[in-house]
């Protein structure tokens, strides 16, 4: 599978193609989706209205081309944090996490992703001068904390 992440490089029409397959999608939990959830004392099965406001930031093709799975950063669930889904073709949450808001992914491996091969020099990094920011995940503890799926 080719792998995609918009700070690397997306394909020109991309976000239009996943939000019409998203039009058309009824968004399910898979297992693990439920599994992860139960496991931090709360679920929560977002509304499409919720996924369509948020952004698509990384998005997987298969072997025939088309889009298998994508990721959407949810930033209206919660003052201090956002929530990323990950969803299939079919329209199931594979899985999901909590980011704080600040989280910039400045350690975020490019040469995974098409497109990244470009040398260092030749990058436009959306966090040059920010010392901030990690890629830890959210400890689960301060999940309960959330409230999930309902906007602002």
């Amino acid at each position: 599978m080719k792998r995609y992440h918009k700070e690397v490089f997306f394909e020109v029409g991309v976000v239009d193609e996943i939000k019409n397959m998203l039009k058309n999608m009824d968004l399910r939990p898979t297992r693990h989706f439920m599994k992860s959830w139960m496991q931090r004392g709360n679920v929560c099965i977002p509304t499409k209205q919720i996924i369509e406001a948020g952004e698509i930031f990384e998005y997987y093709r298969n072997k025939r081309g088309g889009v298998e799975k994508f990721a959407v950063r949810c930033c209206n669930v919660s003052k201090d944090y956002d929530v990323i889904y990950v969803i299939n073709l079919y329209g199931e949450l594979v899985t999901s996490w909590v980011n704080t808001k600040s989280e910039l992914h400045r350690d975020m491996r490019r040469d995974v992703y098409e497109g990244g091969n470009i040398l260092p020099s030749e990058r436009v990094s959306s966090t040059q001068g920010n010392e901030k920011g990690s890629r830890r995940k959210t400890p689960y503890r301060k999940w309960k904390s959330i409230k999930h799926c309902s906007s602002r």
